[in-house]
């Protein structure tokens, strides 16, 4: 009598054999939440607020001799979160008269007006 050899020897590949077990488990496996790694760069993002950025501005123009072409402020930024909250911080201290804009576009020069950081500190910047 032969013996008969029960041995699996066929090679498949990684995703036919998730296709498989999925089938196999049934509907309730496929519909699990999506893998940590998914979410990772949406929640890594880094957030800035408008008053860091008042602070700061306020800082450079002070260093700067209180006076800075726009574009300045803005170079160092590295996220689109610091743009843009550059960008609301120069509106709110203009609206509020802490700066004077001087020009329009890119060769505007921010002026400013304010003389000490503490006329600066709003809570509604917060």
């Amino acid at each position: 009598e032969l013996e008969i050899d029960y041995t699996y020897t066929r090679l498949h590949e990684g995703n036919e054999l998730l296709r498989a077990y999925l089938n196999a488990a049934g509907r309730k496996l496929r519909n699990l939440p999506p893998p940590v790694e998914v979410f990772r760069e949406i929640v890594a993002k880094k957030i800035v607020s408008v008053g860091s950025k008042i602070r700061s501005i306020f800082t450079k123009l002070s260093k700067a001799g209180k006076k800075e072409k726009m574009t300045e402020l803005f170079n160092g930024a590295e996220s689109r979160s610091d743009l843009v909250a550059t960008f609301l911080a120069i509106l709110e201290l203009a609206k509020s008269k802490k700066i004077n804009i001087i020009g329009d576009g890119a060769d505007a020069d921010i002026e400013l007006l304010a003389t000490d950081i503490e006329e600066m500190n709003s809570e509604e910047w917060e």
